[in-house]
């Protein structure tokens, strides 16, 4: 009886200490990012289409190149560098009237996109910072292959619930 009784506690406690899991992506709920043109060249101008797909909020948006840097694109401090999209809602970044272009640059092959949708005012603090008070754009402070879905997603998803939708595209010579 003791022994049984002691297999259930360390069950319960194995159970407690389970760190919770990630949720399961849905492309149906989960925002996305697909780039316009679907394949850029080095040089070419390039636009995210970014997508809530039943969810509304604050987007953040980043990049991580072959290389392993992480850029964050999304919020900046340039007109329309805040972005919020409605339930169903679609827009383009940079917007088609926007003062400023992205541009397709090296390193060439598969970027891996992350667009991050949270319902509150985004907390960034630990995750990018602005070099000075002249900066338009963050600096992601986790840089490395791999580092926007190991290290970044989950820093952002435990200091701002929401959902996140994962994509990629390669940028040609």
């Amino acid at each position: 009886m003791r022994s049984f009784l002691l297999v259930v506690f360390l069950g319960a406690v194995l159970t407690a200490c389970t760190p919770p899991t990630a949720p399961t992506p849905d492309p149906a709920r989960d925002p996305s990012a697909s780039v316009l043109p679907a394949t850029p060249r080095v040089g070419q101008n390039l636009t995210f289409d970014l997508q809530a797909n039943g969810m509304q909020g604050h987007v953040a948006l980043f990049v991580e190149a072959p290389d392993g840097s992480v850029q964050q694109l999304l919020p900046n401090r340039l007109p329309g560098g805040a972005v919020e999209l409605a339930h169903s809602g679609r827009t383009s970044f940079p917007a088609a009237d926007s003062a400023f272009r992205l541009v397709a640059s090296a390193p060439t092959g598969d970027h891996q996109v992350l667009v991050y949708l949270s319902a509150a005012p985004l907390n960034l603090a630990g995750i990018s910072a602005y070099a000075n008070a002249n900066s338009a754009f963050a600096t992601v402070q986790t840089q490395g292959a791999g580092a926007l879905v190991t290290t970044l997603l989950p820093k952002l998803t435990a200091q701002n619930p929401g959902r996140a939708g994962l994509g990629t595209f390669t940028v040609l010579p």
